[in-house]
């Protein structure tokens, strides 16, 4: 997914915003606007549903597309595989993995995470900041 993409919603408070994207959040206004007006098939790539030629459309919400942060919990993962190993062998294995430095856990962090790259397991969803209501006023329908 590609920073700094625009998409349109219904409502500012959506949940779930999956439609057209735009390069910039003028091109997402004027769409939004567009399709307001327009409904039909316009109002469901540009909203992502059906909208209702009988109801108006008197706002909508644009927001900035980004990807969420991909934390990986090194510390737990180990910690996880010295619990395994002290399960099997009791007290012997007691401090296994205690002595992994930050750079070795940094090591691995990216070892997960360019297996993720690699094999193309990065979220495909995304969040949405910056979301701001539009207003769709008696001027812009008679345009």
């Amino acid at each position: 997914m590609t920073e700094d993409k625009w998409m349109c919603a219904p409502k500012i408070y959506t949940e779930c915003w999956g439609a057209e994207e735009f390069n910039t959040k003028e091109e997402a206004i004027a769409a939004g606007r567009k399709a307001a007006t327009e409904k039909g098939k316009l109002a469901e790539n540009v909203f992502g549903y059906y909208c209702n030629p009988d109801v108006p459309i008197n706002d909508f919400a644009v927001g900035r597309m980004s990807e969420p942060a991909l934390y990986i919990p090194v510390d737990s993962l180990l910690e996880d595989i010295a619990e395994n190993v002290y399960e099997q062998v009791g007290e012997a294995a007691e401090t296994y993995l205690d002595d992994v430095t930050k750079d070795d856990k940094q090591k691995l962090e990216d070892i997960i995470r360019n297996w993720l790259v690699d094999n193309n397991y990065l979220p495909s969803c995304f969040l949405i900041t910056d979301i701001e209501k539009v207003e769709v006023n008696t001027y812009d329908t008679q345009i």
